[in-house]
C-alpha cells in the first residue's frame, strides 16, 4: 500500500442525549435482527439489569446506566484465559458479569447483550483505535501510527431518527463520546466523540422527523446501508473463524480441569493439559522424551525458574504422572491428591507468565495443541482425558 492514495467521506453525527432520550418510534424492519438473543440465558444477566436500570426513564437512560456499570469493571487480558471463559457464548458473558474482569470484546458482549434484553437493537464494531500522533511527520500534515495494540472492539446501539449511536464500556479504552457522558461529567478535549457509519441525516436535514422519529431513505441510502450490513457480517463471520480455535481449546481445557476437580481426570489427564498448554505457548514437546525429560526443560522456562511454588508443583504432577504411567499392571496405585488441579492451574500459569506475550496471543487464537490433536497428536500420546 506504499504511495497510494484515497479518499474518505462520511457524515460525523453529534447527537445530544437529549434528542438521544427524546427517540421514538418503530424500529427499521433491517434493524430487528439486532434485537434477537439466545435462550437459555444466565440469570445473572436480567438481575444485573434489574439492579442497573432501575431509575431509567428511557431507553438511552438504560444504555447509559449498562455503560456505566460496566465502567466499573477491570480491564484485564490475563483473567478469561486463565479462568476458562475466553470464548464466547452466553455462559461467557454471564461468567463475565461475575469476575468483572475481561478485555473490550467482553465488555462490548455484555453491553450488546444487556442492551438486546432490554429492547434496544445492538451490534459489536471491531476496528482500531485513533492511534499515535507522529510528531515527525511533515509539516502541515496529520499522520497517526496505528498498530495492533490499537485493536478495539465497542458495541453500538440504534436509535431511531440518529442511528448506530456507538458507546465506550471498557475502561482505560477508547473515549466516552460527549452524549454518552453523566450529567455531571466534564466533557473530554483531547479527543472529540464520533460516532459509527450511518445513514440517518441529522436533525437539520430535511429527512428528519421529530415527531415520530422517521428517517426518508433514498436510494443511494439504501445501497450505502446494504453495503455497510455486508461489509459488518464479513468482519464478523471473520471474527468467527478467528476466535473458534480458541473457543475450542477452552471448552477442552474447561473439560479436562473439571474432570480432575471432580477427582475423574487422574494424573495423566493433568499431564496431557500441561503439555498441551506448554504446546500452544510454543515450547516443544518431543515424542521421544519422558515426562522427567520434559519436566527438566520447563524449569529452565523463565516462569518456573523463580517460584518455588510452582516448581515444587511440577514435580508432584510428574511424580503422579509416572505412577499412573509405568506402574505394573493390576498394582495398587495411591491416589493422586486432593490439589492435583491446583498444582496444574499453579505450573500452567508460570509457564504462561514467562511467555511472551506475542506467544501468549498465538496460544489464545492459533493453539498448536488443537492441530496436534486435528492430525493424531504428533507428539505420540493418546488423547486420554481429552
Amino acid at each position: 500500500t506504499r504511495g497510494q492514495e484515497y479518499t474518505v467521506t462520511a457524515l460525523e453525527l453529534q447527537p445530544t442525549a437529549q434528542q438521544l432520550r427524546e427517540s421514538r418510534g418503530r424500529y427499521p424492519v433491517e434493524v430487528a435482527p439486532m434485537l434477537v438473543l439466545p435462550f437459555p440465558r444466565p440469570d445473572i444477566i436480567a438481575e444485573t439489569l434489574n439492579a442497573v436500570t432501575q431509575d431509567a426513564t428511557s431507553k438511552y437512560d438504560e444504555a447509559l446506566a449498562i455503560q456505566d456499570y460496566l465502567r466499573g469493571f477491570r480491564y484485564d487480558t490475563e483473567a478469561p484465559v486463565e479462568d476458562g471463559y475466553d470464548g464466547g457464548g452466553m455462559e461467557v458473558i454471564g461468567t463475565f458479569l461475575e469476575v468483572k474482569r475481561g478485555y473490550c470484546v467482553h465488555f462490548a458482549s455484555a453491553m450488546a447483550v444487556m442492551a438486546r434484553t432490554m429492547g434496544i437493537p445492538a451490534r459489536i464494531a471491531i476496528g482500531y483505535l485513533p492511534g499515535t500522533r507522529d510528531t515527525d511527520s511533515p509539516e502541515g500534515s496529520d499522520r497517526y501510527n496505528v498498530d495492533s495494540h490499537d485493536l478495539h472492539s465497542w458495541p453500538e446501539l440504534y436509535f431511531v431518527g440518529v442511528g448506530w449511536v456507538p458507546f465506550e464500556p471498557t475502561p482505560g479504552r477508547g473515549t466516552v463520546p460527549d452524549y454518552a457522558l453523566p450529567p455531571d461529567a466534564a466533557t473530554p478535549t483531547d479527543t472529540p466523540a464520533t460516532t459509527g457509519p450511518t445513514q440517518a441525516p441529522r436533525d437539520t436535514d430535511p429527512g428528519f422527523t421529530p415527531d415520530t422519529g422517521s428517517v426518508a431513505a433514498g436510494t443511494a441510502g439504501q445501497q450505502n446501508a446494504d453495503a455497510l450490513l455486508r461489509v459488518g457480517l464479513s468482519l464478523l463471520l471473520a471474527l468467527v473463524v478467528l476466535l473458534t480455535p480458541g473457543i475450542v481449546r477452552a471448552i477442552r481445557r474447561t473439560r479436562r480441569m473439571r474432570r480432575l476437580r471432580s477427582g475423574q481426570g487422574g494424573a495423566e489427564g493433568a499431564w496431557i493439559e500441561l503439555t498441551d498448554c506448554a504446546l500452544d505457548l510454543g515450547v516443544p514437546v518431543r515424542a521421544t522424551e519422558t515426562p522427567r525429560e520434559l519436566a527438566a526443560r520447563l524449569r529452565q522456562l523463565p516462569g518456573l525458574g523463580a517460584p518455588l511454588e510452582a516448581s515444587a508443583a511440577l514435580g508432584r504432577l510428574l511424580v503422579a504422572a509416572e505412577r499412573e504411567r509405568y506402574a505394573r499392571p493390576g498394582a495398587a496405585q495411591p491416589q493422586p491428591g486432593p490439589d492435583l488441579a491446583g498444582d496444574l492451574v499453579l505450573v500452567t500459569r508460570a509457564i504462561r507468565a514467562g511467555a511472551e506475550p506475542r506467544a501468549r496471543i498465538i496460544a489464545s487464537l492459533l493453539p498448536a495443541s488443537l492441530w496436534a490433536a486435528i492430525v493424531g497428536r504428533g507428539d505420540g500420546r493418546t488423547p486420554q482425558g481429552a
